[in-house]
């Protein structure tokens, strides 16, 4: 039961995360992997192993729906009830 708060705790982080990545982005009108890069490692390096998957999974969770068609609004996108279908 704690590691699944754990891993829904990365993934809320991650929700936030795309959020400020995607604000990021439309500000400066440009996308930089390498930001990306050290954004995650700064939010996820000190974390349990759960946390990091939570993260990671609703990245990919994130991804998975934008390549499947889907725009999600990070702010308004239910990231614990996606995770929960796949």
């Amino acid at each position: 039961m704690k590691n699944r708060h754990v891993y829904l705790s990365g993934a809320l982080e991650a929700q936030g995360f795309l959020h400020w990545i995607q604000a990021d982005a439309r500000a400066n009108q440009r996308f930089e992997p390498t930001r990306l890069r050290s954004q995650i490692n700064s939010v996820t390096l000190a974390q349990p192993p759960a946390f990091r998957a939570g993260f990671i999974d609703a990245i990919g969770a994130f991804i998975a729906l934008t390549l499947e068609g889907v725009s999600p609004n990070p702010q308004q996108w239910d990231v614990r009830r996606v995770l929960d279908q796949r």
